[in-house]
C-alpha cells in the first residue's frame, strides 16, 4: 500500500520519499499511477544519505498484462455517477492486474491505456460514429514512448522501440 502519493503540479519538483533520524534499511517502490495519456514522467536523480544497497532480487516469475482502463485502475477511487474523473482517482495498484501479481508473488509490467483496444477505441454507446482503428494497442505495444500525440495530431514520430530482451 502506498505510503505517499504526490500529484505532479510543476515541470520539475523535488520529493522526500523517506526520512529518519536513525540509520535503517529501507526498500522503496516508485510507481506512476496515471497513464501516459495524462502525463509523462521522468526521474532526474535519487539522492541517498548513506549506502545505496542493491535492489531486491527479481521474483522467480514475471507477468505482463496488456489492457485498457480496467488494467490502469481508471477511476477506481472515484464515486460512480458522482465524480468527474481526475488522475487522483486512478490507481493501478488496486486494480486486478497488480492484485493478481501480488497474490501470485510475481513481478509485473502493465501495458495499458484507457479506451484503447485491439480492434477499436472505446466509443460511448450514445455516440454514432464508425469504429476508430488508429493507433491501437497492437501498434502501441512495440514502443516505449508511444503517446497520445499520434491520436491528437496524427503525426508519426520516431518512437523508441521496446527492447523485449529487457524486463
Amino acid at each position: 500500500t502506498p505510503a505517499l502519493r504526490f500529484p505532479l503540479t510543476k515541470e520539475k519538483e523535488r520529493f522526500v520519499l523517506y526520512e529518519s533520524t536513525e540509520a535503517t534499511e529501507v526498500t522503496l517502490r516508485i510507481m506512476k499511477y496515471s497513464e501516459a495519456a495524462f502525463n509523462a514522467l521522468g526521474i532526474v536523480s535519487i539522492e541517498v544519505e548513506g549506502d545505496m544497497l542493491p535492489p531486491p532480487a527479481a521474483k522467480e516469475k514475471k507477468i505482463e498484462v496488456i489492457g485498457d482502463s480496467i488494467t490502469c485502475g481508471y477511476g477506481i477511487e472515484g464515486i460512480v455517477d458522482v465524480d468527474t474523473f481526475t488522475t487522483a482517482q486512478e490507481n493501478p495498484w488496486n486494480a486486478y492486474a497488480c492484485r493478481v501479481a501480488r497474490a501470485l508473488d510475481v513481478d509485473f509490467s502493465l501495458i495499458s491505456w484507457s479506451g484503447n483496444g485491439i480492434i477499436s477505441h472505446w466509443i460511448p454507446e450514445d455516440v454514432n460514429e464508425p469504429r476508430n482503428d488508429e493507433a491501437l494497442m497492437p501498434e502501441m505495444y512495440f514502443y516505449e514512448d508511444y503517446s497520445a500525440d499520434f491520436r491528437r495530431n496524427k503525426v508519426r514520430a520516431d518512437y523508441i522501440k521496446r527492447d523485449f530482451t529487457v524486463y
